[in-house]
């Protein structure tokens, strides 16, 4: 095994083994490399925890050479490393047989590659919460398919992140992908700027000018505040969604766009159609799927795994040194209900890091606004309190702990894991 391992070591190809409960059994040099994660730190380790791909939470590779016996060849995928770098790697599965041929596991290896049709870079979605993960696991098939669709929720949510992870996984993905503010272009300007002008087409109109909906062809096209647009031009929307022609102003002649439209809004649309401000044949136009966002305050289980990748973010950003958040500072944005969603969490770790230069983020490096809102004693007369709110919050606060993770907090708390789940549920922690 020594000589496989030497060799194995020598490749510029990163190669890592998996046992069938998929903890990582052999890790090589160049795995090491790509990563940015040590051996030492993988062995023994999920390799989703390691790897952070696209693919992890649906659609692994592995996984389904697994099940069918299938090598997979030459997929390229996006990885996060341990120091926040989104890379494309090409992987390769196969099985991994004993001397009798029973399968006990299976190997990958991968490279990194570069070109200008690879994936491109996104933030990544990020979070274990059940909503969260629901439809992470749906967005392959989503990304598959030509279906419009609509993504709704709260300002800061990450629509347009949703939005380019769609693009980015579909057939389309090394066309055009474009975005269109439609509450921050005036009314009478947008339909030019989405279905472009001919020359003379009014004042000013000195050449044609193609619209975003034409320069986005075979590409997406990305209509945030969807519920921006005036009654006048949703009709003109809804018959591109129907047939795919439009006329650019001053024009008598169709032209045609394969264009796929994803649209967002933080608006209520159905209400806006019992108003009629919006039109109920467009609403079901745009909505063929639609993708619903939770606010950050409903998925705070997610908030850890958040923090951490922004301090990789802004670590490399800024050239500094942060290693994490105290308990403590922790404990105080959890407490926090976030009205501005994952931009204002972002924001917070970004104005933190102007400040910071190196260690944890502690609570003092915190906005102000979050001592003045956040309703939380740290020197809790516990004696004041039942048995049952004693327990809640010692839960909580373990599970805070250990970034949700169950396992280690039903250990910490020496309980067996079921246990902390049933009273995860109980006290509604994040089930």
């Amino acid at each position: 095994m020594n000589l496989y391992s030497s060799i194995l070591d020598s490749l510029t190809e990163g190669v890592f083994a998996v046992d069938l409960d998929w903890k990582i059994i052999y890790f090589n040099s160049a795995a090491e490399k790509i990563t940015r994660v040590s051996k030492k730190q993988a062995l023994g380790s999920n390799c989703q925890e390691v790897l952070k791909a696209d693919i992890c939470d649906s659609g692994c590779l592995l996984k389904k050479t697994l099940d069918t016996g299938k090598v997979i060849a030459g997929k390229i995928i996006q990885i996060i490393d341990a120091e926040g770098n989104l890379k494309n790697i090409s992987i390769s599965t196969n099985l991994l047989k004993d001397n009798q041929g029973k399968v006990n596991g299976g190997v990958e290896s991968f490279f990194e590659v570069s070109g200008p049709n690879l994936l491109k870079p996104s933030i990544p979605i990020i979070g274990k919460s059940k909503k969260i993960s629901e439809l992470r696991s749906v967005l392959p098939e989503i990304a598959s398919s030509n279906a419009n669709v609509l993504i709704t929720g709260g300002t800061g949510t990450g629509k347009e992140v949703f939005a380019r992870y769609i693009h980015n996984h579909s057939r389309q993905a090394d066309k055009k992908f474009i975005v269109v503010n439609c509450a921050a272009i005036p009314h009478h300007l947008l339909e030019a700027e989405l279905f472009g002008y001919k020359k003379g087409a009014f004042t000013g109109a000195e050449k044609n000018k193609p619209g975003k909906v034409k320069l986005a062809d075979k590409g997406t096209l990305f209509l945030d505040e969807i519920g921006e647009i005036p009654l006048l031009l949703q009709s003109k929307l809804l018959r591109f969604l129907e047939d795919k022609t439009f006329e650019p102003l001053g024009s008598t002649e169709p032209e045609y766009s394969r264009t796929r439209i994803i649209s967002a809004t933080n608006r209520n649309l159905d209400k806006m159609t019992e108003n009629n401000e919006f039109r109920d044949d467009l609403f079901f136009r745009l909505k063929v799927i639609h993708i619903d966002i939770p606010p950050l305050r409903e998925r705070k289980e997610d908030i850890p795994l958040l923090i951490d990748y922004f301090i990789y973010k802004f670590n490399r950003e800024y050239q500094k040194e942060i290693t994490g958040i105290s308990d403590q500072g922790l404990l105080w944005l959890m407490k926090y209900d976030f009205p501005g969603n994952i931009r204002e969490l972002e924001n917070m770790v970004e104005r933190s890091f102007v400040f910071k230069k190196e260690g944890l983020l502690e609570i003092q490096d915190l906005p102000e606004e979050i001592n003045k809102t956040v309703k939380f004693n740290t020197n809790l007369d516990y004696q004041n309190l039942s048995l049952e709110q004693v327990e809640k919050i010692v839960i909580e606060n373990a599970l805070i702990r250990n970034n949700y993770n169950q396992t280690a907090t039903a250990q910490q708390l020496g309980i067996h894991r079921t246990t902390l789940i049933r009273k995860m549920k109980k006290f509604n922690l994040g089930i």
